[in-house]
């Protein structure tokens, strides 16, 4: 049974056919056992605002409380590895927020591993996305009710790109990439983002480890997206329906914002 963890200091389940740890930057309000949304909506254009204002906006829009990607485990080699590179992701989106001034969002930003040996180890990015997608659609109404009963349906980037980590990319967070709080301004550290609607083309071929061959710029269904900026900038970026294509880089090119 594969394991749905989110990393947060106040614990609830999110789903019930699962288990999870979770982890999120400050306890959330809780309001009759469930997460009050934050529906303050700054004054300035959309196009003005920080990255962490236009989570919020999007969270009111959409009637969510929870924002942060959700990570697959693909490598179960190095436990501590695993321990330490989930500590850099928890702190990497801690002062990207603090420093984009988004306090506001804190307690609303979820960061979670799905976790499970059997399942997951050396799982390529077409399996992972697979996974993701029967997940999402199964559990579509528990994400809703978790949510908040007025919740559009309509997924957010939470709910459209996983991120796969196979042993090299865990290994350029924790090994080779400068260690927090240094930035990693050449994107060193990166992470595997799928995007969970793509499909392959009827001319596309495919590796024997599942990743699609890169012809120029072609989209061949996940990028590699440097861990710093992850939560808020590239989250933010995602919120936008085109914002995927217009920003795509294929592997091994690394998105660096």
């Amino acid at each position: 049974m594969w394991r749905y963890t989110t990393y947060k200091a106040w614990k609830q389940p999110l789903l019930a056919c699962s288990k999870f740890r979770h982890f999120s930057s400050s306890p959330p309000v809780a309001v009759a056992g469930r997460l009050e949304r934050n529906d303050t909506q700054p004054t300035r254009p959309f196009w003005k605002l920080k990255d962490t204002e236009k989570i919020q906006v999007r969270l009111g829009e959409m009637r969510h409380v929870k924002w942060g990607f959700i990570f697959y485990r693909c490598t179960y080699s190095d436990d501590s590895s695993w321990q330490r590179f989930m500590d850099i992701v928890r702190h990497r989106a801690e002062l990207d927020v603090h420093e984009t001034g988004g306090s506001d969002i804190n307690s609303s930003l979820e960061i979670s591993s799905c976790e499970d040996r059997s399942e997951f180890e050396g799982a390529t990015i077409d399996q992972i996305r697979e996974h993701f997608e029967n997940w999402v659609c199964d559990s579509s109404r528990s994400i809703l009710q978790e949510q908040g009963p007025d919740a559009n349906p309509y997924p957010t980037a939470r709910y459209t790109y996983p991120i796969h980590v196979d042993a090299e990319a865990m290994y350029s967070v924790v090994e080779s990439a400068p260690q927090p709080p240094a930035r990693d301004k050449d994107g060193v550290g990166y992470v595997n983002l799928i995007n969970s609607y793509w499909r392959p083309q009827e001319t596309s071929s495919q590796c024997e480890e599942g990743f699609h061959e890169q012809d120029g710029n072609d989209d061949v269904g996940y990028m590699r997206v440097c861990l710093q900026g992850l939560h808020p900038r590239v989250y933010s970026l995602l919120s936008s329906a085109d914002a995927y294509h217009v920003f795509y880089r294929p592997p091994p090119k690394v998105f660096i914002r």
